[in-house]
């Protein structure tokens, strides 16, 4: 009885294989992330929840063309006249900003996490969570802090 050979395609990876496998990874977990921080679900499109990034991406891309004919139809001086003189406008915008903000770091977080590689080191999975957390707060307090501002407009316009 003769067994397999264990040299040649069929052996285990080498140690270099493996890091740069792992490198790769990483590398493609944070574009990814970082990605998914520029344009909502963006990241999302190339990891298991498909359907969820493409749905997050159109809905974005639908309120961005539908917000910008608004304005080119109106102009940006009597939209942004319009939208102040109206306190139910601005508590509404205020809750699509909140609403889209909780769902935008939530797809920020699920690409980071089924992005990342299997087998990733304690530094890499570190610098990839810091990384995650850094992109979450700077959507969360950007999205906020433009829906407390509508708030205090409507209150003051009230």
């Amino acid at each position: 009885m003769s067994y397999p050979s264990t040299r040649g395609t069929a052996s285990p990876q080498t140690r270099d294989a493996l890091r740069r496998a792992r490198k790769s990874g990483f590398r493609r977990a944070l574009g990814l992330t970082a990605l998914g921080t520029v344009v909502p679900g963006a990241g999302l499109t190339q990891t298991r929840s498909r359907i969820v990034g493409w749905v997050l991406v159109a809905v974005s891309l639908v309120g961005l063309v539908v917000a910008g004919s608004y304005i080119w139809r109106t102009g940006l001086t009597n939209t942004a006249l319009s939208v102040v003189a109206q306190p139910s406008v601005l508590q509404a915008i205020a809750v699509l900003l909140v609403v889209g903000g909780i769902l935008w770091c939530g797809s920020i977080i699920l690409t980071a996490v089924q992005s990342r590689p299997d087998r990733l080191d304690r530094g890499r999975t570190r610098v990839l969570a810091g990384f995650t957390t850094l992109m979450v707060f700077l959507v969360a307090g950007s999205s906020f802090k433009v829906a407390e501002l509508a708030t205090i407009t409507k209150d003051t316009v009230k």
